[in-house]
């Protein structure tokens, strides 16, 4: 269980990094489609283009901006799942892993121990047998 949570948590801190990169491209493409086209020779009589308005190119920054800093905020954020959940779960594991591995050397004693005990049936009979000669008497 706790493998299915740490790779659980894994999945969704990298897919909100994934998304939040997928933003920051896009926006990163609205300001270069906005921004003016640079390198038109003035001896082009072809197509005139025509400027951005002042207005957009404006909101575009402010977005970029405004979207750099979400980015920030929360891979902050993101960036503590890994050491609020996945750490612990982590830690967690090994702990349950080591506390496994004494279980099972205990159950393994407890088995050898049932084997000899049946291995020597003759010590068992003494026992018996005394416990039933002080009944006896």
């Amino acid at each position: 269980m706790t493998l299915q949570i740490i790779d659980a948590s894994k999945a969704w801190r990298d897919s909100w990094s994934s998304i939040l990169a997928y933003q920051h491209r896009l926006i990163n493409e609205f300001e270069g489609m906005y921004a003016p086209i640079v390198g038109a020779a003035d001896s082009y009589h072809g197509h005139q283009p025509v400027d951005t308005p002042e207005g957009t190119l404006v909101r575009t920054v402010k977005l970029r901006e405004e979207y750099e800093e979400l980015k920030k905020d929360l891979m902050e954020e993101v960036n503590m799942v890994d050491e609020k959940m996945i750490r612990p779960a982590m830690d967690a594991k090994d702990s349950l892993s080591l506390m496994k591995k004494t279980i099972k050397k205990r159950e393994d004693r407890k088995v050898e121990h049932a084997q000899s005990i049946n291995r020597t049936p003759e010590s068992s009979c003494l026992v018996s047998l005394t416990l039933n000669d002080i009944k006896a008497e």
